[in-house]
């Protein structure tokens, strides 16, 4: 829902909340932009926060004089460019510039993920029984029968099992 994304007006706040120089508060920072824009949703601003954020310290940030918190996220380079000119490190751009590269090599990965596992989940792959069990709808299953919410178990694995289930 587009009325509940952060609004290109206020990304670059947001972004100067987490900062070059990081952040150990990301609950707290993520509260915070929500009170202050209700009409943004909070699954929203913490998806964003996961997609212009880093655990690791850009090259390009000195490293601080005094410990800080085991915890930190810091503003990917990639998104320097929404903050003002005085809190932008120095030589940013070229860490910028190999950050979107990555970037948009990630974008890419996650985009083709999402279309395999909606081919796999969809009814396209050739595989597909049509026989399907929510999580919620194991009343009927004995323990240690899988459902399809086990990780470990490929999708078509699952359906054998689910099919064989049928066959008893």
């Amino acid at each position: 829902n587009k009325r509940m994304s952060i609004p290109e007006e206020l990304f670059p706040d947001f972004c100067r909340r987490i900062s070059p120089e990081g952040t150990s508060e990301r609950q707290s920072l993520i509260n915070r932009f929500i009170e202050e824009n209700p009409t943004i949703s909070s699954r929203q601003v913490t998806m964003k926060m996961i997609e212009v954020t880093t655990k690791t310290r850009p090259s390009c940030v000195p490293t601080p004089s005094q410990k800080c918190s085991r915890f930190m996220i810091f503003l990917r380079p990639a998104f320097y460019k929404y903050l003002p000119e005085d809190e932008q490190p120095e030589n940013w751009e070229a860490f910028a510039a190999e950050d979107e590269k990555l970037y948009a090599e990630e974008q890419a990965k996650k985009a083709s993920i999402m279309v395999q596992d909606t081919v796999s989940s969809g009814g396209e792959s050739p595989t597909n029984t049509g026989t399907r069990v929510s999580s919620s709808d194991t009343t009927h299953m004995g323990e240690g029968d899988e459902t399809e919410d086990d990780e470990d178990s490929s999708p078509n694995l699952k359906r054998m099992r689910l099919e064989d289930k049928d066959e008893e």
